[in-house]
């Protein structure tokens, strides 16, 4: 494409950073994505587990962005104010992509307990594990007695992933009954509840059921207490229980307006802020990764339009 003269910065390099980053990019805009992690790809890269969504797909996609003109920067903490002030000097538009991590805390309280973790934190380091050569502090399921609390797409990969890692045991509890579960009179289930069923002999999902107090010896988790009154052998322990919000770092650094997400105009994506913009979970809210898509080319085509006075990018939302 004609090159346009304008600079653009995405922060955050999700499924919305990337769709926006390709769009823009199309278009003759210069577009530099930068990053937090080491890595870039966001959720597809840290949150998917590897079964489900292969590296190599995530970095396939990455080098041909690149080799198109897009430049990826990682090792960037855009919510440093001095970063964030560089970057609304340097570019002519910026658009926030950076998710909606800020995990919802458990209903207990885990102080000077070791073994409890997000279902974000233990993903994360399963793919820095498997894939990168790292050693997290986030310890791997292999001999560990297992439960997960939660519901919904990240607590059944944390499943999966404790299979493979080798757990001892792996149980699921979810807080509301089983009859909200139920299609036409059966529990359905999905690939993680199969794959422990054809290990263990089971499902691993316990219905109406939470966790009210840990078990734990020299401070080292040993067990849990069900509400059922029920102590439940576990050495790791992992929260899967959705998400609080987009982290309020970012938006503060930057000035935006934000509640649980970035507050923009209705049907748009304009913050409060001139030339700032927002995309994906972040101005969403938690969702699936065809959404934050869909979100990211429709921000490019709004900034497009700011940029240029029009656009020719299709709003797909």
């Amino acid at each position: 494409p004609q090159w346009s003269g304008k600079k653009v910065c995405v922060v955050g390099s999700g499924p919305a950073g990337l769709a926006a980053a390709d769009q823009l990019n199309h278009r003759g805009h210069s577009v530099t994505v930068v990053e937090r992690e080491a890595r870039c790809g966001g959720l597809l890269t840290y949150g998917i587990p590897n079964m489900k969504l292969p590296k190599d797909v995530v970095r396939r996609r990455i080098n041909l962005m690149t080799d198109e003109g897009v430049s990826f920067v990682t090792g960037v903490d855009a919510s440093d104010p001095s970063v964030a002030r560089r970057l609304l000097g340097d570019y002519d538009a910026v658009i926030l992509c950076c998710g909606a991590e800020r995990p919802r805390p458990l209903d207990v309280s885990a102080e000077g307990v070791s073994g409890v973790y997000y279902g974000t934190e233990y993903l994360k380091a399963a793919v820095e594990r498997q894939s990168f050569g790292l050693e997290p502090a986030v310890p791997a399921a292999e001999g560990r007695d297992v439960v997960i609390v939660g519901t919904g797409d990240t607590a059944s990969d944390c499943v999966a992933t404790a299979l493979r890692q080798g757990c001892r045991s792996v149980v699921q509890l979810v807080r509301r009954g089983i009859e909200d579960y139920l299609e036409d009179g059966r529990l359905p289930l999905d690939y993680a509840h199969e794959e422990a069923l054809a290990v263990f002999g089971g499902d691993p999902r316990r219905f109406g059921v939470q966790v009210r107090e840990l078990v734990s010896e020299n401070g080292a988790l040993t067990g849990v207490v069900t509400s059922e009154g029920e102590t439940l052998p576990c050495t790791l322990l992992i929260a899967a229980t959705g998400f609080a919000g987009c982290a309020p770092a970012v938006c503060e650094a930057f000035g935006v307006e934000h509640g649980r997400t970035v507050q923009t105009a209705e049907g748009r994506f304009s913050t409060n802020v001139e030339k700032v913009f927002a995309a994906g979970d972040m101005r969403r809210g938690q969702s699936l990764v065809v959404w934050a898509i869909a979100e990211g080319r429709t921000a490019a085509a709004e900034v497009d339009a700011y940029l240029t006075g029009y656009t020719n990018l299709v709003r797909t939302v």
